[in-house]
This record gives C-alpha cells, sequence and structure tokens, in this order.
C-alpha cells in the first residue's frame, strides 16, 4: 500500500509524519506520534512503539482508548499504512 492510496476524504488530518518517514524505518524519525485523523466521534492513530519494536495503529471511538475498536501491530511501514486502510475502511462513517 501507498500513501496515495489511503482514502482520506471525510477526515481531518491531525497528524501525519508516518508519511515522511522512509520505508528502512530511521529509528530517529520514529515516535508514538506519528499518524491521526478523526472523523466525528472516531480516531484513527498509529505510532511506533520502540519497547516492541513496532507500529501499533488504533481505531478508537468515543475517545475510549482503553477498549479501542481495532487493535493491529505492524513491523514494517507498509504494514502500518495497510492497518491504517483497514481502520478506515472498517469505520462506520
Amino acid at each position: 500500500m501507498k500513501e496515495s492510496d489511503i482514502d482520506l476524504k471525510n477526515w481531518d488530518i491531525i497528524k501525519s509524519d508516518i508519511f515522511e518517514i522512509s520505508n528502512n524505518l530511521d529509528e530517529s524519525a520514529l515516535s508514538e506520534d506519528l499518524f491521526q485523523i478523526k472523523n466525528n466521534n472516531f480516531i484513527v492513530d498509529s505510532g511506533w512503539y520502540e519497547g516492541i519494536n513496532s507500529f501499533i495503529t488504533y481505531l478508537i471511538k468515543d475517545d475510549n482508548w482503553e477498549n479501542p475498536v481495532i487493535k493491529i501491530i505492524s513491523k514494517t511501514k507498509e504494514n502500518c499504512l495497510d492497518a491504517i486502510a483497514f481502520c478506515i475502511k472498517n469505520t462506520p462513517v
């Protein structure tokens, strides 16, 4: 999946730094705050978690971070982008 394949229409982009990092995962560019979009009461959030050396992508409803609708762990940027697209596709908005 490429960045251009992700349909962000109808979403407010809060943060989109994930599109700026290279596929070789330069550690200096990675953080927990790489991507976040919002649509009404839904949030799609993705970031790098050093403790597990992976991206985690969440679909959150009604700001309930304790119980995400979807949580996907990805080892590569490409898989993370797939996870973001999956969360968008499966958001009932």
